[in-house]
């Protein structure tokens, strides 16, 4: 996402004209997670061009992106840090064709897109959002707002490789299958039994030349009763091993899918929570929704690749000692299946990229619908809403239909091989038993054998299709992968095993000269502020709307760290990666937040297995609930649905409040947790927290949240100062 550039040129310079040079290294496509990431994978694709891996995953870390996204201004900032040369240009569409490439285009008003090859006809982009696609130059027209980036080296510029284990590249297609072929005595067995069926259907044909040829033809009758024993044993052997072969492979999937599943999400879990702050929910959903389907596929198609083709070899001998000239044919037309194959994957996985983003953005915009279904119902909102929704369902829709008609191709395309194979194969085995170098039931069992090598190839093609696919589904998954994790997510296991009974003794909390901004390009939230909280002491924090308030709690609770300066509690230093060690000694109720689904006991006592039930009541009291859960029917097994449905506003932020009172933190966080409750029940709660003497921070707009507070601090202009 953003905007052109306010300088205007009408013509680029010569030295953005194309260059005669030694070519450069392909462009890759790397594709945005969000919508507002499209700038820095664009800059991600630009820098590869010109022999710097520098990844997404990369970029994003040093120039963090919000929803806003990135401006051309910004990319060209990053791009010059980077060692390149940037112009931005205002052109005509004629002009394209014979800029410098690749370039960066604005796209649509407010996305980025790259393009790097250009003819007559045709200009062939790497759009983020979807992949590579060759447009017309008449579509190019409705899309392109006229702003381009024009880059090229600067004299400093050096190539660099990617750091080892930053990118997240690891996690492609290619692991999984290795992960999938080192699965402990699953794919070998696997792979053993599809063997041994393939090698026991081998007899039909045998068997069909020999009934033929000996008996029917030489009228060997004696044959027939050992023939059909051998056929009945055969057949079997044959349902038995499939059958076996089938269960375990369900089995083996299953497995599969749950280790894979089960890694996925732990590490999601364990995702620092400004990966969340940047990203849809309906985009992770969708992103995520394949997994139980991936790991089965991979599973699937490594057997079926394996077996049937080393089978596919063995028939091609078998086929060679019967009929050479033949299998020349039959080797042929599988070559050309396999290329169309090649061809039209790549088509089918932009456009998988294309139904999952349309996908992505259809499941967001029913998940933020359904959330704000109140307003939306009262402001009459419902025939826009579902417009919106049904403009996008047709985009995935229409994408998932292109992908069908690709399929359709492939199939009617190879399906025309199969028909000129079958004619040629024919026509040379007529004459081949006419010259009587082949018998009947050789060209019978000759067909019969290359009937099972088609069957063979169609399963290769279908598992070369859904590889590609699947391969676009796993690049959208790499992005969980590629974050790293720090110390501090590792260790949200570990620190949830600690559930003190009391407070362990007060302790302080101090800002040394903090300083924070989102982006080295973005201005600073708030600069060189300092703050001295005692132990035991209750401060209050307020300041207008979007003052940085929330994101200075946010650094308190080490959820962020600070551009400079540093945070301690007490001795020790919050950051990201080492507020693990401090487990559950701060506890916090932040500004729109939500309880679990489940009962109020389970949201109480952060749903351990054994809760202390004095402590429950003793929370609830505190938090001014307690008469509330008395009255009603189920009390403390009352069910709260999800986001606290059932409960009224009040109710829920007492919830919230009683929840954060039964750890018994040495530091209680509160942002705007009272704002939903009368004054009579906030006064209440704000007497019973001031006699527990912890350290505590309230953010608040009203002045009955603050009244207990020892001091009283406003946060305004990038600076805090005390007003009481």
């Amino acid at each position: 996402m953003g905007c052109g550039p306010k300088r205007r040129h009408h013509k680029p310079d010569k030295r953005h004209s194309k260059p005669s040079g030694p070519i450069m290294p392909r462009t890759p496509v790397i594709l945005q997670s969000e919508p507002s990431e499209c700038g820095l994978a664009c800059l991600s694709m630009i820098f590869a061009s010109f022999g710097r891996a520098v990844s997404l995953a990369d970029l994003r870390r040093a120039t963090p992106t919000s929803f806003r996204g990135t401006t051309l201004r910004q990319m060209m900032a990053i791009a010059t840090d980077h060692g390149l040369e940037c112009e931005p240009y205002r052109l005509e569409l004629e002009h394209l064709k014979s800029i410098r490439l690749p370039a960066v285009l604005h796209w649509d008003m407010r996305h980025f897109v790259v393009l790097v090859r250009a003819s007559r006809r045709y200009a062939w982009i790497h759009d983020p959002a979807i992949g590579e696609r060759r447009v017309p130059w008449a579509v190019i027209s409705d899309h392109f707002t006229g702003f381009v980036m024009l880059v090229r080296p600067s004299p400093h510029f050096e190539p660099a490789a990617a750091k080892a284990g930053r990118t997240g590249s690891e996690f492609n297609v290619a692991t999984l299958l290795t992960r999938t072929l080192t699965m402990q005595g699953g794919i070998p067995l696997l792979i053993g039994l599809s063997l041994v069926l393939q090698l026991l259907t081998l007899g039909l044909p045998l068997f069909s030349q020999v009934l033929i040829d000996d008996v029917i033809l030489r009228g060997r009758h004696d044959l027939v009763a050992s023939m059909f024993v051998v056929f009945a044993i055969v057949a079997v052997m044959s349902l038995l091993t499939m059958a076996a072969r089938g269960l375990f492979s369900v089995s083996l999937g299953t497995t599969a899918s749950l280790d894979l599943m089960n890694w996925i999400v732990y590490r999601l879990l364990r995702l620092p929570t400004t990966f969340f702050e940047e990203r849809s929910t309906g985009d992770i959903l969708t992103r995520l929704s394949p997994l139980r389907q991936i790991q089965r596929t991979l599973t699937d198609n490594v057997v079926t690749s394996l077996s049937e083709g080393l089978m596919s070899v063995v028939l091609l001998v078998i086929m060679a000692l019967y009929d050479l000239w033949s299998t020349v044919i039959v080797v042929a037309v599988v070559a050309a299946k396999l290329i169309l194959v090649r061809i039209i994957g790549r088509r089918m996985k932009i456009l998988t990229n294309e139904a999952s983003v349309a996908a992505s953005a259809e499941s967001s915009l029913l998940l933020e619908a359904i959330r704000n279904i109140v307003p939306l119902r009262i402001f009459g909102l419902e025939s826009m809403v579902h417009a919106r929704w049904g403009r996008r369902v047709f985009d995935s829709m229409h994408a998932g239909e292109r992908a069908a008609m690709g399929n359709l191709a492939l199939m009617v395309s190879t399906e025309a091989l199969t028909l000129v194979q079958t004619a040629a194969v024919l026509a040379l085995g007529v004459q081949s038993v006419d010259d009587k170098t082949m018998s009947v039931g050789m060209l019978v069992a000759y067909m019969a054998f290359m009937g099972q090598l088609t069957g063979k190839v169609s399963k290769l093609e279908s598992a070369i299709v859904d590889l590609t696919t699947t391969a676009a589904h796993v690049g959208r998954v790499a992005e969980f992968v590629a974050e790293p994790l720090t110390a501090g997510n590792m260790a949200g296991a570990a620190g949830a095993a600690h559930r003190p009974g009391k407070t362990e003794g007060q302790i302080g909390l101090t800002l040394d000269r903090c300083s924070f901004r989102y982006a080295p390009h973005l201005p600073w939230l708030f600069q060189d502020i300092s703050l001295e909280i005692q132990p035991g002491e209750t401060v209050g924090i307020v300041g207008s709307s979007g003052a940085g308030k929330t994101t200075l709690l946010n650094l308190l609770l080490g959820l962020r760290a600070p551009t400079a300066g540093e945070i301690r509690l007490d001795r020790d230093r919050i950051t990201p990666t080492t507020r693990h060690l401090m487990p559950h000694r701060m506890a916090v109720v932040m500004q729109g937040e939500t309880p679990f689904a489940g009962t109020i006991l389970d949201n109480i006592s952060l749903f351990e297995d054994e809760p202390d039930l004095p402590r429950v009541h003793w929370a609830a009291s505190m938090a001014a609930l307690d008469d509330d859960i008395r009255n009603m029917q189920m009390r403390y097994d009352t069910l709260v649905g999800e986001a606290g449905v059932g409960l009224s506003a009040g109710q829920r932020q007492r919830l919230l409040i009683a929840r954060c009172l039964y750890q018994m933190p040495q530091i209680l966080i509160l942002d705007e947790a009272t704002s939903n409750l009368d004054p009579q029940t906030e006064a209440k709660i704000v007497d019973n927290i001031a006699s527990l003497h912890m350290t505590t921070v309230i953010v608040a707009h009203r002045e009955a949240a603050l009244r207990r507070a020892a001091q009283v601090y406003q946060l305004t202009g990038g600076r805090l100062n005390r007003v009481r």
